[in-house]
């Protein structure tokens, strides 16, 4: 039995195939605050591999606490370029974390950049959402995708104008 199949047919030119980006994120600094062991553990090593540069806490008042001394002891390029919280955090929730992440880092930095931020929250609460809307923060919801959320990252870049 033989088969013969004429090569001779085959296209001459074929569509480039798409590599995905080994390190999306190579040139990020990702700062995480998440209050589920498990959870903060799978998203820290996630962004690891995809390059970028991390740093976690459990809560927003270890992160408020440590803030201080980071401004003083961190080369500048370790501060975040993009901060991740969960919005339900014991203590402090993600809505205010944010903002006095964003007022110390403006307080230490000449050149402040703003800080994209991304809430995750599983939260359903009508009135809840309203205030994420109300807020202009990206909030990711609560299951998501590894894909989704390397979405979200690589939009704050494109919307900071880098590619």
């Amino acid at each position: 039995f033989a088969v013969e199949l004429p090569l001779n047919l085959a296209p001459k030119t074929q569509n480039p195939v798409k590599v995905p980006e080994i390190h999306p994120l190579s040139d990020r600094v990702i700062w995480l605050v998440e209050d589920d062991i498990l959870l903060r553990r799978a998203l820290g090593e996630m962004l690891h591999s995809w390059g970028a540069h991390v740093r976690t806490w459990s809560d927003g008042e270890a992160l408020l606490d440590e803030l201080p001394h980071l401004l003083v002891h961190v080369d500048p390029e370790q501060l975040p370029d993009t901060l991740i919280t969960d919005y339900r955090l014991p203590g402090i929730d993600g809505l205010q974390l944010t903002q006095h992440v964003s007022l110390q880092l403006r307080a230490h930095e000449q050149n402040f950049k703003p800080l994209k931020t991304l809430i995750i929250s599983g939260d359903t609460n009508p009135a809840q959402l309203a205030r994420f809307d109300e807020s202009g923060l990206t909030v990711l919801p609560k299951p998501f995708r590894s894909e989704r959320l390397l979405e979200q990252l690589q939009a704050s870049r494109k919307a900071d104008g880098k590619t």
